[in-house]
């Protein structure tokens, strides 16, 4: 207790500080509607010491717009900025920090008023990897990298997951789900033209946890629209798509390779080791030239870990909303954002996970074109500044925005009038029935009602649109000892009507008596309701919502008497009137039955404890109502059995908030057997024939929830056709210019087989493998095939697939010639050079690999030059290479080629003395002749206009002092130095060709040069 006081204290005198400190930014509260803050927990529960900045998510209740977060350790007090405080709801606010010191620390959160929450103590751990990843980001890595990555690379999985955690800290860093970039003006970047927005609001090519921005062929980045981009999942798999493609064919491929060609600036070579080392925790150099089974990713990955906004807090759909924009493009083509279409409403951060603005976002893929449009709510201009960009061009660094000129750095107009009106979704609109019970005991309650009659009406008319109410009353059979003689099970007090008069009169109508047991005819009133056949029937679902708020203090007779109805009679009458959600009032407290009434229909149950609560809980019930999420199960769909439906929920939304959860139940049992955070769509196969409510569930960002169905009819098929079978030929393959096909023995063959839509579906699949001398025979297909064990030739592969009612399909062929022969690299080493049993070249030999396959051809021929003190690394072939830059000395050149279905040779190795030439002497008097001199190996190069006589090992060299004395005879060649005078730069020298005895000369004068 102690302690606790002491804390206390602490922070009550650091708030002090804070509101002196903060004195100009007042706020105007009503404190009676603030609530006192509470912090349940935060997230990550022990958050690690970083010098950078993290997300920390705190979990609680009665959070508010105007919370403030203070932190403290020892001594020392913190009052997070409000720029780094993020409200997200009453029960979670992200906070971006710093946690620079290891220790206990605490977290308070004050309201306005003065109302201060609990202090919550967490620890912060000691660490060496300072980086953090959101770990839905870090889940995904763990689920995609294997399907990409290649065993041929000298790196371990680990290594190559640890790689890709560096790029998206490296690129998207805090900004996570929706970094923007903001590097490059007029390349990645892009100020708004209008003067008063400028740096404001900016167009970004590079989004993103990886900032897909352009190239990525084939997946062509330049031309993804900005809610691709978006999508992490996407992102994620392309670029572990790139570098499985970059490197395919790339043997023992290195980190340190990854980084020389990656398109990624966060690890090139200039800033992959200090992002390694903050991902990982160790050192690039131990890493970057292969396999290192120190690094534990899963080690790693709980050290990475963290909460970041989630990308449904900053992308969020909110439906489909009326565009007003019409604007003419740079070639002139005027195009028109006319309707109602799906828009999100996105933050766009920095790297560091500060919000940078927002902006709203749709686009028109029949138009090829998106817009941002910039959300300065509140302003004179709001709603008027935008980007437009045409994501099926190219420029000439990627799809930009419209008004581009190269070379600028603004783009984008400024509207003559708002783009869009947000308030203006194309939402469904509700049909409502207030169903009451009117039984004496509500006597004081229904006074209530009719009291606030207006004002409920006033209250739906200001939330909603388009709206329809009806009013149903009930009482009991009236028989005894149900009910009195003038009692009944339910009454029409108002069809459907959208005249605020009307059912204001008709509310003030209702009148109270009768009942004589406990429980009323509950049911009978909900099905009559539900029915709605007498009330001028309920509207479509592509109209409306269907709701019924039903109010009562007393439970309903369950099994009821006369019509023997139960609550699951009115759940599944509800579930099939497309659906009906029920939304329950208790009066005076909990009523049996009506929360499980609520519950099973997708409804809501409110408690009104006395008479004074009832029409404020009625109030709290339309509010709610008003806030619900659409859920949208789109079309009806009638298909055959077997056939693949796909259930497509993604035009759900939320007026006032993010749907946070998807779920379907694909048989319209009541069991949700499938759920998402982020899609509503999936796919269901019906075996049987039937008609299936297939309903789908979603839930927002408050917990509120709405289902929608839609009904599969499954139609047996009439099967006379033969299924379709297609044959895969998995990597390593190659197809030349005539279309040839060539493999090796480590290509799979796939058959996939698919019958018919409302087929009986496929019974078995059949391939035969045969050339002249070799045939398989038929065999019955079960898993990927290889053509193991064959020598090299060209098969023919025939196949077919039959259904289950025996439909035979054709047989299909396909030639394929077998390749596992590696090819062949010669090297060709050209003069000047020198051969003994040492090999001797100059800077000036000129070295040539070729290399010949006699099967699917060449690849890639590779090489390397290297000894103890230096390495090339492997280099990509593509033409004679010299020896220049390098010190004398002695060299492995190392070489090896691969085909094109992937067959590689075994390395190949020769060893050369690299030298260079001491001394050369050219002839001062016009005759041509040329004297080259190394003193180290005793070698000399003669030229003549007539006949360069190569590199040769003197008969005799000696050098004392400045002059050198050269004497050579051989069966081609003569010389003797009769002066050389190395300081003088002078040379005197005479030679004969043995075999013509023609004579030359050459005289080198001193200072001539």
């Amino acid at each position: 207790m102690g302690k606790m006081k002491r804390n206390c204290c602490l922070i009550f005198e650091a708030l002090l500080i804070f509101s002196i400190v903060f004195v100009d930014m007042p706020y105007i509260v009503n404190a009676d509607s603030v609530p006192t803050p509470t912090i349940n927990y935060i997230e990550p529960a022990e958050p690690k010491q970083s010098p950078y900045k993290q997300w920390l998510s705190i979990i609680g209740s009665g959070f508010t717009q105007e919370s403030s977060v203070n932190l403290s350790i020892g001594s020392s007090h913190y009052r997070i900025p409000p720029e780094r405080t993020e409200y997200i709801s009453p029960n979670k606010i992200y906070i971006l920090v710093g946690l620079t010191d290891a220790g206990s620390w605490s977290i308070l959160v004050e309201n306005p008023g003065g109302l201060i929450s609990n202090i919550y103590s967490f620890e912060v751990k000691p660490s060496k990897i300072f980086a953090t990843l959101d770990e839905h980001l870090l889940d995904l890595i763990d689920q995609y990298a294997d399907d990409y990555f290649r065993s041929i690379w000298n790196i371990t999985l680990d290594q190559y997951k640890a790689w890709i955690a560096t790029i998206a800290w490296g690129e998207g860093g805090l900004g996570g789900y929706t970094a923007h970039s903001q590097g490059n003006l007029g390349l990645d970047v892009f100020n708004h033209k209008n003067e008063t927005v400028k740096e404001k609001f900016r167009f970004s090519t590079g989004i993103g946890p990886f900032q897909i921005d352009r190239g990525g062929e084939p997946d062509n980045w330049h031309n993804w629209p900005t809610i691709k981009k978006l999508n992490y999942t996407e992102t994620l798999k392309s670029t572990l798509q790139w570098h499985n493609r970059t490197f395919y064919s790339s043997k023992n491929a290195t980190l340190e390779d990854f980084s020389k060609k990656t398109v990624w600036f966060a690890v090139n070579q200039m800033n992959v080791e200090r992002n390694w080392k903050d991902v990982t925790g160790m050192d690039w150099g131990a890493h970057k030239k292969g396999k290192n089974e120190d690094l534990k990713w899963n080690e790693i990955k709980e050290e990475l870990k963290s909460k970041y906004p989630s990308y449904e807090e900053n992308v969020r759909k909110i439906g489909k909303v009326k565009w007003d924009l019409t604007f003419t493009t740079s070639e002139g083509r005027k195009v028109t954002f006319g309707s109602y279409y799906l828009t999100w409403l996105i933050t766009a951060r920095n790297g560091s996970g500060f919000k940078l603005f927002q902006y709203y976002y749709t686009l028109d893929e029949s138009l090829g074109y998106e817009v941002w449009v910039w959300n300065n709510i509140g302003k004179e201009d709001e709603r008027r500044h935008v980007f437009v960009r045409n994501f099926t061009k190219r420029y000439p660094y990627g799809a930009l925005p419209e008004n581009y000129t190269e070379g600028d750095i603004d783009a984008g107009f400024t509207a003559s009038k708002p783009a869009l009106n947000p308030n203006l979704l194309s939402a469904l609109g509700l049909d409502l029935i207030f169903t009451i019970d009117t039984t004496g005991s509500m006597w004081d309650d229904i006074d209530n009602v009719k009291a606030a009659a207006s004002a409920i009406v006033e209250e739906i008319d200001a939330k909603i649109s388009d709206y329809r109410i009806a009013v149903v009353d009930y009482k009991d059979f009236p028989v005894d000892p149900y009910g009195n003689p003038g009692d009944y099970p339910f009454h029409d007090v108002l069809p459907f009507s959208r005249d605020k008069p009307s059912i204001i009169a008709a509310i003030q109508s209702l009148s109270v008596g009768g009942g004589a047991d406990w429980e009323e005819s509950v049911y009978s009133a909900l099905i009559h309701s539900i029915e709605a056949t007498t009330l001028g029937g309920w509207r479509g679902r592509d109209k409306a919502t269907k709701v019924i708020i039903l109010m009562g203090d007393a439970p309903p007779h369950d099994p009821e008497p006369f019509t023997g109805y139960t609550l699951s009679t009115v759940v599944d009458a509800a579930e099939k009137a497309d659906p009906v959600h029920i939304y329950t009032i208790q009066v005076g407290g909990a009523v049996t039955l009506f929360e499980e009434i609520a519950e099973q229909t997708g409804g809501r149950t409110f408690t009104a404890e006395s008479a004074e609560e009832v029409a404020n809980t009625i109030l709290e019930a339309i509010n709610v109502i008003a806030k619900n999420p659409v859920a949208e199960a789109g079309p009806d769909q009638t298909v055959y059995q077997g056939e693949t439906v796909v259930l497509d929920g993604s035009s759900s939304y939320d007026p006032d908030g993010t749907i946070m959860l998807y779920e379907w139940d694909t048989e319209g049992d009541g069991i949700y057997e499938w759920s998402s955070y982020t899609t509503g769509i999936t796919t269901h196969v019906y075996e049987t024939p039937g008609i299936y409510y297939a309903m789908l569930r979603v839930t927002d960002n408050e917990g509120l929830q709405d289902t929608d169905f839609a009904i599969i009819t499954v139609l047996e098929s009439a099967d006379n056709i033969p299924p379709t079978t297609n044959l895969t030929i998995g990597k390593p393959h190659y197809v030349d210019s005539i279309g040839n096909i060539y493999v090796s023995v480590a290509a799979p063959f796939t058959l996939t087989a698919e019958d018919n839509p409302g087929g009986t579906g496929v019974a078995s699949s059949f391939y035969r493998i045969y050339n002249s001398p070799y045939d398989t025979g038929w065999v019955e297909y079960s898993i990927p095939f290889y053509l193991s064990g064959l020598p090299d030739g060209e098969y023919s592969i025939n196949y077919y697939s039959i259904d289950n009612v025996g439909n035979v399909e054709p047989t299909k062929t396909t030639t394929v010639i077998l390749d596992n022969t590696p090819p062949v690299t010669t090297l060709i080493i050209s003069e000047p050079k020198y051969v003994s049993c040492i090999t001797y070249v100059t800077p000036d030999t000129l070295f040539i690999l070729e290399a010949e396959d006699a099967g699917a051809g060449i690849n890639i021929t590779n090489y390397r030059i290297n000894n103890s003190t230096y390495d090339s690394g492997w280099i990509a072939y593509t033409g004679p290479f010299y020896l220049t830059s390098l010190a004398d000395g002695t060299y492995t050149i190392e070489y090896y080629s691969i085909d094109n279905v992937q067959n590689a040779e075994a390395t190949q190795a020769i060893n050369v003395t690299l030298f260079s030439w001491n001394h050369i002497f050219e002839d001062t008097y016009g005759r041509g002749t040329i004297l080259k001199i190394n003193l180290a190996h005793k070698f000399f190069q003669f030229i003549t206009p007539d006949k360069d006589y190569g590199i040769k090992e003197a008969t005799y060299m000696r050098q004392c002092g400045r002059t050198i004395i050269i004497h050579h005879y051989d069966d081609e060649l003569r010389l003797i130095t009769t002066v050389v005078d190395t300081k003088l730069d002078f040379c005197v020298a005479i030679a004969w060709d043995t075999q013509t005895g023609k004579r030359y000369f050459l005289i080198d004068k001193a200072g001539t040069e």
